[in-house]
């Protein structure tokens, strides 16, 4: 699953979402890029393939800075991890740049199609189609209106088959993040005159706590101008219109039934093809990131064990829950719960061999926090 971390307000953008960045590396990936504008000279974008390491290299050697921006790491789907490949994806006038987590199923209609109304490409992925559509819909004018960013991604939407999250921002619209979802969780992070947007809560938990799961289609972050005309009122009211998303309300017991019910026990048998198992297991897992998310907002430290509590022998659950693990690991980390940070990373220790990528981690964060 690739990462996306967004950000848009007053504090210097590059180290925060560079930060996200490096919060999300659990998640695996091949190549990494930013895009950030808000200083007069349009939209900057940097891509290294490799580590994040080579991205923030590339910005030491060529500096950009900007009042709002986007991040991604990628792990490569469509066309190979390079640095080409790699995103922010850039339209044709350089106006528009989008990051995605997901895949879109019919891109190669899509851009048959835009190819034949003259857009350019230069990539091999399946993302950058999202970012010519967009193109395509928000410079278009007619009767005198011009569509706003959010009006051209709405648009955009409807034309994309598969599963999706992603980040927009454009030059023309400044201070302005448009982020929207099918599939793959997008978070939502509030914070004091400022807005974030990342696909998991680590990345922009040392930021803010005010957090809701993106649950509509598309959703618009916007810094205020000026950012006294925003009254602590007006955060309320999105908190409480997105409440029913942040919390699962029913009693764990209730829930962790509802998962396992959807849980896959391998069995191809059942399925006509991998894609239908692994959309089956990518839901069952979605689920119970989503309900992990919600206790760890909510503090239910004590469900969060229990939901972790067994240690499963298929090898392939047995990723899903280490990562979820590591995750505990970060949030706690976050939220100053030393001894829960010592708790999961001596398990992570204990129940995986010593040759484990999974076990270097925890190494890592045993020397990280001193234990």
């Amino acid at each position: 699953m690739c990462g996306i971390v967004g950000y848009v307000g007053h504090k210097q953008v590059v180290p925060i979402i560079l930060d996200g960045l490096r919060r999300l590396e659990y998640r695996g990936y091949d190549s990494a890029g930013i895009a950030v504008s808000g200083n007069g000279e349009g939209l900057q974008v940097r891509r290294a393939e490799g580590k994040l390491c080579n991205l923030e290299n590339m910005i030491r050697l060529h500096p950009l800075d900007g009042t709002y921006g986007i991040g991604h790491t990628r792990w490569a789907t469509h066309g190979h991890p390079t640095k080409e490949n790699a995103h922010p994806h850039r339209d044709c006038t350089g106006r528009v740049v989008v990051v995605h987590n997901g895949i879109i199923e019919n891109y190669l209609m899509l851009k048959k199609k835009l190819c034949g109304e003259g857009h350019q490409f230069t990539t091999e992925t399946d993302t950058e189609i999202i970012a010519h559509l967009i193109e395509k819909y928000f410079l278009k004018s007619g009767n005198g209106h011009r569509p706003s960013l959010e009006e051209a991604v709405r648009k955009t939407l409807k034309e994309l088959a598969g599963v999706f999250a992603l980040a927009v921002i454009a030059v023309d619209e400044p201070n302005k993040i448009v982020a929207a979802r099918n599939g793959p969780p997008a978070v939502i992070g509030l914070g004091k005159k400022e807005y974030f947007v990342a696909s998991d809560v680590p990345a922009i938990l040392y930021h803010t706590r005010d957090l809701f799961f993106l649950a509509e289609p598309i959703h618009l972050l916007q810094r205020q101008q000026p950012f006294t005309d925003r009254s602590a009122h007006d955060t309320d009211e999105i908190l409480d219109a997105w409440a029913e998303v942040v919390g699962f309300f029913r009693p764990l017991p209730e829930i962790i039934t509802f998962i396992d019910a959807l849980a896959w026990d391998g069995d191809l048998h059942q399925f006509h093809d991998w894609t239908g198992a692994q959309i089956t297991q990518f839901r069952h897992q979605q689920l119970k990131t989503y309900l992990m998310d919600s206790l760890l907002i909510q503090g239910r430290w004590d469900d969060v064990d229990k939901l972790l509590a067994r240690s499963p022998s298929d090898p392939i659950e047995r990723i899903d829950h280490s990562n979820d693990m590591l995750r505990v690991i970060s949030w706690a980390q976050g939220l100053g719960e030393t001894k829960r940070v010592e708790t999961y990373i001596q398990r992570l220790l204990t129940e995986y061999p010593p040759d484990s990528v999974l076990q270097d981690c925890a190494e890592v964060w045993q020397e990280r926090n001193a234990i």
